[in-house]
């Protein structure tokens, strides 16, 4: 077992693997159509993590004002772009209309959680599947999920 100095250490070396990586990353909290119509190009990577269909709710209230018309609108304007998109959603059967193969690769991953801050179940697991959307090929790259 690592002792708390190691841990801090590893912490901190992480940080800095992380600084370096996202040194040329550009993060923005706006609008999506503004975003991506203002950046997109050959050479960009948009990802998009929309509240999830149907659960929306989730992210406080409606959704953050997010509904079944922003991802509707935020599909059509990914199955337009000349850049490359990754979009993280829970699956569901809409996400086949959105986003149709062959044009967008799928990836999962199912993870496995214990709610701890809930009074009605705590410490209940739960799974739940990730699914990630792609609409490029990463040669060379088994899965962006490396764990699995």
């Amino acid at each position: 077992m690592e002792s708390r100095p190691e841990v801090t250490r590893r912490h901190i070396q992480t940080i800095g693997e992380a600084s370096a990586r996202l040194r040329d990353v550009l993060i923005e909290h706006e609008d999506f159509k503004v975003v991506i119509k203002r950046y997109d190009q050959a050479d960009a990577l948009f990802y998009c993590d929309p509240p999830y269909v149907e659960h929306e709710q989730l992210y406080g209230g409606d959704g953050g004002g997010f509904g079944m018309q922003d991802h509707r609108e935020l599909a059509a304007l990914l199955n337009s772009i000349k850049g490359k998109a990754a979009v993280s959603y829970y699956p569901c059967e809409l996400l086949d209309e959105l986003y149709p193969a062959p044009h967008w690769r799928r990836e999962t991953k199912q993870w496995h959680s214990v709610l701890t801050n809930t009074v009605a179940a705590p410490g209940a697991e739960f799974a739940r599947t990730e699914l990630l959307l792609l609409n490029y090929d990463a040669p060379g790259q088994q899965s962006l999920f490396p764990c699995t």
